[in-house]
């Protein structure tokens, strides 16, 4: 089935955005870029998508006149957002050589004076999944969308074209899908974290057993254990004392030396 004539744009499975140029006759005219990278494309349509990015060899172009010095400093991924809407996009992956530079913003779109701004960097930058949403003007997909800022959407989007990169009639399809979005990257994130969580919860458990077993190691030894003993009856001793008073034997009895206690 062929796809309306217009103004489309296309990003690989490794978030790489390039311009399709047109439609015509219901084919897309792909670029150079994905004419010779053997990748699966998804075709994007829809008014303020024309800020999209083009990765052509090692140099990243964005949509707007003007120049931005602090694009060759700030680290990757960087993000650009219209002013007038909230229509996120993620530059493409790749390297600070060669200075970025802004283009056009892509001709016939209502947004071509549209103003941008820039950020850059993030933690999440490995969870940006492909978000639809629609803006305040028409129908449209977003190509890459912050799940950190997001804009929910206040109807079903358009749907996806996937194109392959010798794109035929036979392999378009125009249908659309009201389906919404999945968190996919919250969600990827969210087991990433808990199982890193149990993993630091049983290594700190493996820890403090391997410390306390090496702290009952270094206890210094225990006396020999005492044997209990019953101390017997004294032995009958006798000793006779004579008295110079009385003619009288006086038979006394003595207790045993302590070192015959228990014998």
């Amino acid at each position: 089935m062929s796809i309306p004539d217009g103004e489309y744009y296309i990003f690989d499975k490794f978030n790489d955005c390039v311009t399709a140029n047109k439609v015509a006759n219901g084919v897309p005219v792909l670029t150079h870029f994905a004419q010779t990278d053997d990748q699966q494309w998804q075709l994007i349509s829809g008014e303020g998508v024309a800020q999209i990015i083009q990765n052509v060899g090692s140099k990243t172009y964005i949509g707007s006149l003007d120049k931005d010095p602090i694009l060759s400093t700030s680290p990757l991924p960087w993000y650009i957002n219209e002013t007038g809407d909230t229509d996120w996009y993620q530059i493409s992956r790749g390297s600070n050589r060669g200075s970025p530079f802004w283009v056009g913003n892509g001709q016939g779109s209502a947004q071509q004076n549209e103003s941008l701004t820039l950020s850059s960097g993030g933690f999440y930058s490995f969870f940006f999944l492909p978000v639809s949403h629609v803006n305040g003007n028409s129908p449209s997909n977003t190509v890459l969308s912050s799940l950190v800022k997001t804009t929910p959407s206040s109807s079903g989007p358009t749907g996806t074209v996937p194109v392959s990169a010798s794109p035929s009639t036979a392999n378009l399809n125009s249908g659309s899908s009201n389906a919404k979005p999945t968190p996919i990257g919250a969600i990827v994130g969210g087991t990433i974290g808990g199982f890193m969580l149990v993993v630091l919860m049983i290594f700190c458990v493996w820890l403090s057993r391997r410390q306390l077993w090496a702290h009952s190691k270094r206890l210094p030894r225990g006396a020999q254990p005492l044997t209990a003993f019953t101390l017997q009856a004294p032995t009958a001793y006798s000793t006779i004392s004579e008295k110079a008073s009385t003619s009288s034997t006086q038979r006394t009895q003595s207790p045993p030396p302590y070192d015959e206690v228990g014998k």
